[in-house]
């Protein structure tokens, strides 16, 4: 299959539907944390990390006034199962995702023409980033312990939604001002319509990814592909 277009200096990537199978993310990697959950918060030492999620978790179920009548564990599972994109509750998913993967249990899937085309992208000189609404060290486990080998030497960095909402314009603004590179030199690629059209305000060359052909025509100057091999 021959490239027919053209990505920028800086390729942004989303994760779920983009790099990997959506059915990783929801049919594995979360049951497997909600599976682990209480053996982790059990036998976790409460080191800073984990003790700040637990305590910024809290906070969360106070200030939205949510049930503090259950346990922390059924609270947790609770907000798993409505994947509410809480930074802590992603950070404690991490953690546990990253034993799974040094363990053995877990590998990270992608699809098969990815590794292939992070290496043609980053050996014509362009630099790839990761932006998601897992957290920083989940991203860096699915790449590093891929189904395609370690990817992790073809990314220069990740971001999740510390940068901000993937569906806001502001958020992808802020990358840009983070990686120093103007909107305009930076392409991303993801499934979502709502998070191009926020990327396209922003000024990015924003591309649809279309893994099963289902997606009707782009808007607002989407370009839309169904392979990477299409990507140049």
């Amino acid at each position: 299959m021959a490239c027919n277009q053209y990505l920028k200096s800086i390729v942004l990537l989303d994760v779920e539907g983009t790099t990997t199978p959506l059915n990783f993310v929801h049919g594995i990697l979360f049951p497997y944390a909600e599976r682990n959950m209480e053996s982790f918060l059990n036998s976790m030492p409460r080191g800073q990390e984990v003790s700040g999620c637990i305590s910024d978790l809290e906070a969360f179920r106070k200030e939205n006034k949510m049930d503090s009548g259950e346990n922390l564990l059924n609270f947790i599972r609770k907000c798993m199962k409505q994947d509410l994109k809480i930074g802590p509750l992603k950070t404690l998913q991490g953690l546990i995702w990253e034993r799974g993967y040094r363990s053995g249990e877990l590998k990270g899937e992608v699809y098969d023409d990815v590794p292939g085309a992070m290496k043609r992208w980053t050996s014509s000189g362009k630099k790839i980033y990761i932006y998601s609404s897992g957290s920083v060290l989940a991203q860096k486990m699915i790449y590093r312990y891929s189904s395609g080998g370690d990817l992790s030497r073809f990314i220069t960095g990740y971001f999740d939604t510390s940068a901000g909402p993937k569906k806001e314009s502001s958020s992808y603004s802020r990358i840009s001002h983070m990686i120093g590179v103007d909107s305009g030199n930076m392409s991303f690629l993801t499934d979502s319509p709502e998070e191009l059209r926020a990327a396209n305000q922003a000024g990015f060359h924003a591309i649809r990814v279309d893994r099963d052909g289902t997606m009707v025509e782009g808007k607002e100057n989407e370009d839309i592909v169904h392979d990477f091999r299409e990507l140049c």
